[in-house]
Protein backbone atom coordinates (compact mmCIF):
# COMPACT_ATOMS: atom_id res chain seq x y z
CA UNK A 1 0.00 0.00 0.00
CA UNK A 2 2.79 2.30 0.91
CA UNK A 3 4.50 1.55 -2.40
CA UNK A 4 1.34 2.45 -4.25
CA UNK A 5 1.07 5.74 -2.35
CA UNK A 6 4.73 6.54 -3.08
CA UNK A 7 4.27 5.84 -6.80
CA UNK A 8 1.11 7.95 -6.92
CA UNK A 9 2.82 10.79 -5.08
CA UNK A 10 5.78 10.57 -7.43
CA UNK A 11 3.48 10.75 -10.47
CA UNK A 12 1.69 13.80 -9.03
CA UNK A 13 5.00 15.58 -8.41
CA UNK A 14 6.24 14.73 -11.88
CA UNK A 15 3.09 16.06 -13.54
CA UNK A 16 3.26 19.20 -11.43
CA UNK A 17 6.89 19.72 -12.41
CA UNK A 18 6.16 19.25 -16.10
CA UNK A 19 3.22 21.68 -15.86
CA UNK A 20 5.43 24.28 -14.25
CA UNK A 21 7.99 23.91 -17.02
CA UNK A 22 5.31 24.34 -19.68
CA UNK A 23 3.90 27.38 -17.90
CA UNK A 24 7.37 28.87 -17.59
CA UNK A 25 8.03 28.34 -21.28
CA UNK A 26 4.68 29.91 -22.13
CA UNK A 27 5.56 32.92 -19.95
CA UNK A 28 8.90 33.20 -21.68
CA UNK A 29 7.33 33.18 -25.13
CA UNK A 30 4.66 35.73 -24.33
CA UNK A 31 7.08 38.67 -23.75
CA UNK A 32 8.77 37.83 -27.07
CA UNK A 33 5.45 38.16 -28.90
CA UNK A 34 4.78 41.41 -27.05
CA UNK A 35 8.22 42.78 -27.91
CA UNK A 36 7.74 41.95 -31.58
CA UNK A 37 4.32 43.58 -31.53
CA UNK A 38 5.78 46.65 -29.83
CA UNK A 39 8.51 46.84 -32.44
CA UNK A 40 5.95 46.82 -35.24
CA UNK A 41 3.93 49.54 -33.55
CA UNK A 42 7.06 51.58 -32.95
CA UNK A 43 8.12 51.25 -36.60
CA UNK A 44 4.66 52.32 -37.68
CA UNK A 45 4.73 55.38 -35.41
CA UNK A 46 8.24 56.27 -36.59
CA UNK A 47 7.11 56.00 -40.21
CA UNK A 48 4.21 58.36 -39.59
CA UNK A 49 6.41 60.84 -37.72
CA UNK A 50 9.02 60.72 -40.47
CA UNK A 51 6.36 61.44 -43.07
CA UNK A 52 5.08 64.37 -41.06
CA UNK A 53 8.58 65.69 -40.46
CA UNK A 54 9.41 65.28 -44.13
CA UNK A 55 6.31 67.18 -45.18
CA UNK A 56 7.04 69.92 -42.66
CA UNK A 57 10.65 70.16 -43.81
CA UNK A 58 9.50 70.34 -47.43
CA UNK A 59 7.13 73.22 -46.69
CA UNK A 60 9.76 75.04 -44.65
CA UNK A 61 12.23 74.57 -47.50
CA UNK A 62 9.78 76.07 -50.01
CA UNK A 63 9.03 79.02 -47.75
CA UNK A 64 12.74 79.61 -47.17
CA UNK A 65 13.25 79.48 -50.92
CA UNK A 66 10.59 82.13 -51.42
CA UNK A 67 12.16 84.26 -48.68
CA UNK A 68 15.52 84.03 -50.45
CA UNK A 69 13.94 85.27 -53.70
CA UNK A 70 12.23 88.08 -51.79
CA UNK A 71 15.57 89.23 -50.36
CA UNK A 72 17.23 89.05 -53.78
CA UNK A 73 14.49 91.03 -55.54
CA UNK A 74 14.41 93.68 -52.80
CA UNK A 75 18.17 94.15 -53.15
CA UNK A 76 17.84 94.46 -56.93
CA UNK A 77 15.04 96.99 -56.52
CA UNK A 78 17.13 99.09 -54.15
CA UNK A 79 20.02 99.09 -56.61
CA UNK A 80 17.82 99.88 -59.61
CA UNK A 81 16.12 102.68 -57.68
CA UNK A 82 19.46 104.52 -57.62
CA UNK A 83 19.11 104.95 -61.37
CA UNK A 84 21.54 104.44 -64.22
CA UNK A 85 24.86 106.27 -64.16
CA UNK A 86 24.41 107.27 -67.78
CA UNK A 87 23.07 110.83 -67.54
CA UNK A 88 26.35 112.46 -68.62
CA UNK A 89 26.71 110.09 -71.56
CA UNK A 90 23.15 110.73 -72.72
CA UNK A 91 23.60 114.48 -72.47
CA UNK A 92 27.00 114.62 -74.22
CA UNK A 93 26.32 112.20 -77.06
CA UNK A 94 24.31 114.70 -79.17
CA UNK A 95 27.16 117.22 -78.89
CA UNK A 96 29.68 114.58 -79.94
CA UNK A 97 27.51 113.63 -82.93
CA UNK A 98 27.36 117.26 -84.06
CA UNK A 99 31.14 117.66 -83.69
CA UNK A 100 31.74 114.56 -85.77
CA UNK A 101 29.43 115.82 -88.50
CA UNK A 102 31.33 119.12 -88.50
CA UNK A 103 34.70 117.36 -88.71
CA UNK A 104 33.40 115.27 -91.60
CA UNK A 105 32.55 118.47 -93.48
CA UNK A 106 35.87 120.12 -92.57
CA UNK A 107 37.83 117.12 -93.80
CA UNK A 108 36.52 117.74 -97.30
CA UNK A 109 37.02 121.53 -97.38
CA UNK A 110 39.89 123.51 -98.80
CA UNK A 111 41.38 123.98 -95.35
CA UNK A 112 42.14 120.28 -95.11
CA UNK A 113 44.72 120.76 -97.83
CA UNK A 114 47.23 121.85 -95.20
CA UNK A 115 49.05 119.33 -93.05
CA UNK A 116 48.67 121.42 -89.93
CA UNK A 117 44.88 121.55 -90.30
CA UNK A 118 44.71 117.78 -90.79
CA UNK A 119 46.66 117.23 -87.57
CA UNK A 120 44.23 119.50 -85.71
CA UNK A 121 41.30 117.49 -86.99
CA UNK A 122 43.08 114.24 -86.13
CA UNK A 123 43.77 115.49 -82.61
CA UNK A 124 40.07 116.36 -82.16
CA UNK A 125 39.09 112.87 -83.29
CA UNK A 126 41.55 111.28 -80.86
CA UNK A 127 40.11 113.32 -78.01
CA UNK A 128 36.54 112.31 -78.88
CA UNK A 129 37.61 108.68 -79.28
CA UNK A 130 39.08 108.73 -75.76
CA UNK A 131 35.73 109.87 -74.38
CA UNK A 132 33.90 107.20 -76.34
CA UNK A 133 36.28 104.53 -75.02
CA UNK A 134 35.42 105.56 -71.46
CA UNK A 135 31.70 105.60 -72.23
CA UNK A 136 31.83 102.18 -73.84
CA UNK A 137 33.62 100.76 -70.81
CA UNK A 138 31.09 102.29 -68.39
CA UNK A 139 28.12 101.12 -70.45
CA UNK A 140 29.58 97.62 -70.72
CA UNK A 141 29.91 97.42 -66.92
CA UNK A 142 26.34 98.60 -66.41
CA UNK A 143 25.05 96.23 -69.09
CA UNK A 144 26.87 93.28 -67.50
CA UNK A 145 25.27 94.00 -64.12
CA UNK A 146 21.81 94.29 -65.68
CA UNK A 147 22.31 91.00 -67.52
CA UNK A 148 23.27 89.36 -64.22
CA UNK A 149 20.11 90.81 -62.68
CA UNK A 150 18.09 89.32 -65.52
CA UNK A 151 19.74 85.96 -64.97
CA UNK A 152 18.75 86.04 -61.29
CA UNK A 153 15.20 86.99 -62.28
CA UNK A 154 14.93 84.17 -64.80
CA UNK A 155 15.91 81.63 -62.12
CA UNK A 156 12.65 82.37 -60.35
CA UNK A 157 10.51 81.59 -63.39
CA UNK A 158 12.42 78.35 -64.03
CA UNK A 159 12.34 77.13 -60.43
CA UNK A 160 10.28 73.94 -60.79
CA UNK A 161 10.34 73.32 -57.02
CA UNK A 162 8.07 76.32 -56.53
CA UNK A 163 5.46 74.71 -58.77
CA UNK A 164 4.96 71.97 -56.19
CA UNK A 165 2.27 72.45 -53.55
CA UNK A 166 1.97 71.16 -49.96
CA UNK A 167 -0.68 68.50 -49.44
CA UNK A 168 -2.07 70.17 -46.35
CA UNK A 169 -4.76 72.68 -47.34
CA UNK A 170 -3.76 75.27 -44.73
CA UNK A 171 -0.10 75.08 -45.69
CA UNK A 172 -1.02 75.14 -49.37
CA UNK A 173 -2.98 78.37 -48.91
CA UNK A 174 -0.12 80.01 -47.01
CA UNK A 175 2.40 78.88 -49.61
CA UNK A 176 0.39 80.17 -52.58
CA UNK A 177 -0.19 83.54 -50.88
CA UNK A 178 3.52 83.94 -50.28
CA UNK A 179 4.38 82.82 -53.81
CA UNK A 180 1.88 85.30 -55.29
CA UNK A 181 3.45 88.10 -53.23
CA UNK A 182 6.94 87.20 -54.46
CA UNK A 183 5.55 86.96 -58.00
CA UNK A 184 4.34 90.57 -57.87
CA UNK A 185 7.74 91.70 -56.56
CA UNK A 186 9.43 89.74 -59.35
CA UNK A 187 7.24 91.37 -62.02
CA UNK A 188 8.05 94.86 -60.73
CA UNK A 189 11.79 94.17 -60.59
CA UNK A 190 11.81 92.46 -63.98
CA UNK A 191 10.03 95.41 -65.64
CA UNK A 192 12.49 97.97 -64.27
CA UNK A 193 15.52 95.87 -65.17
CA UNK A 194 14.28 95.25 -68.73
CA UNK A 195 13.61 98.97 -69.26
CA UNK A 196 17.11 99.79 -68.04
CA UNK A 197 18.56 97.18 -70.38
CA UNK A 198 16.77 98.84 -73.30
CA UNK A 199 18.05 102.30 -72.30
CA UNK A 200 21.64 101.10 -71.97
CA UNK A 201 21.43 99.19 -75.23
CA UNK A 202 20.24 102.30 -77.08
CA UNK A 203 23.14 104.31 -75.65
CA UNK A 204 25.58 101.57 -76.64
CA UNK A 205 24.25 101.69 -80.20
CA UNK A 206 24.65 105.47 -80.36
CA UNK A 207 28.19 105.26 -79.01
CA UNK A 208 28.98 102.51 -81.54
CA UNK A 209 27.68 104.68 -84.40
CA UNK A 210 29.82 107.63 -83.23
CA UNK A 211 32.83 105.34 -82.87
CA UNK A 212 32.41 104.08 -86.44
CA UNK A 213 32.31 107.66 -87.72
CA UNK A 214 35.51 108.44 -85.84
CA UNK A 215 37.29 105.47 -87.37
CA UNK A 216 36.10 106.39 -90.86
CA UNK A 217 37.17 110.02 -90.51
CA UNK A 218 40.48 109.02 -88.94
CA UNK A 219 41.22 106.70 -91.87
CA UNK A 220 40.37 109.47 -94.33
CA UNK A 221 42.56 112.03 -92.57
CA UNK A 222 45.44 109.53 -92.17
CA UNK A 223 45.27 108.84 -95.90
CA UNK A 224 45.64 112.57 -96.64
CA UNK A 225 48.53 112.85 -94.19
CA UNK A 226 50.29 109.95 -95.93
CA UNK A 227 49.85 111.70 -99.30
CA UNK A 228 51.55 114.78 -97.85
CA UNK A 229 54.40 112.55 -96.70
CA UNK A 230 54.68 111.00 -100.16
CA UNK A 231 54.81 114.42 -101.81
CA UNK A 232 57.43 115.60 -99.36
CA UNK A 233 59.68 112.70 -100.36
Amino acid sequence: MQKILKVALLLILTLAFLENIGYAQTKKKKPQYQRESERKLRRSRDSVLQSLNKADTSVNSLLQRLEKYTTTFNQLNNTLAEGLDTIDIGQQLPTVARRLDKIQVQTNTQKSSTLRYLFVLRDNLDHIQGSLDDWQSSLDDIYTKLIQNQHDLILFTKDTLLKAAPADSALKRSFFLQRRKVGRLWHKTDSINRNDLIKVNLLQDKVAVAYTKILDESDQIDAKIRRFATIAQ
